[in-house]
């Protein structure tokens, strides 16, 4: 998270707000608690959102897919968006609204979009995101990394060495909260 922060706010002279339900995890607590040079704002129940979205220029969506997220981003909240704001989705393509998102911007009541999951995928070629002037679709492939595989490897050689041990494996998929 550090990284992240130090980056955005070098790169940008922002505030980083981080929205999430109360069921935070530890490391985020932290990250926003003990930062001796916070840039990013606290954490926020979701009835918060709404506030921040009249007010983000800059939206970047990295939510899991799980029955309270589907369809977060709703025509009603496509509509709160700021006027010339950047939407970005990298977490689930069924947190959004695709119809809403694709009037938005093609009323121009948003700036743009970036875009790297949808409902469907690969996303179809008669969908309306291909005609949208103002959207860039990367299709998976926003979130990669030029370490990408040595650090796969890395995870799963510690989980085996861990295993070995008697250990819990890191990155557990928690079934219930369905991530």
């Amino acid at each position: 998270m550090k990284v992240v922060s130090d980056v955005a706010a070098s790169a940008v002279p922002a505030r980083i707000q981080a929205h999430r339900g109360s069921d935070q995890p530890r490391a985020m607590r932290q990250a926003i608690s003990t930062d001796p040079a916070p840039r990013f704002g606290r954490g926020f129940e979701r009835k918060a959102l709404e506030a921040s979205l009249r007010q983000a220029d800059i939206v970047i969506c990295t939510v899991p897919h799980t029955p309270e997220t589907k369809g977060l981003f709703d025509r009603r909240l496509i509509g709160l968006l700021k006027q010339g704001s950047l939407f970005v989705n990298f977490g689930r393509g069924s947190l959004i609204d695709e119809s809403a998102l694709a009037d938005a911007l093609d009323s121009g009541a948003i700036g743009g979009a970036v875009i790297d999951v949808t409902v469907d995928e690969p996303l179809p070629s008669n969908h309306r995101f291909w005609a949208c002037r103002n959207m860039l679709l990367t299709q998976h492939t926003g979130g990669g990394s030029d370490d990408e595989v040595d650090r796969k490897i890395d995870l799963f050689i510690a989980n085996l060495e861990r295993f070995r041990a008697g250990e819990a494996p890191l990155s557990l998929v928690n079934f219930k909260r369905g991530y």
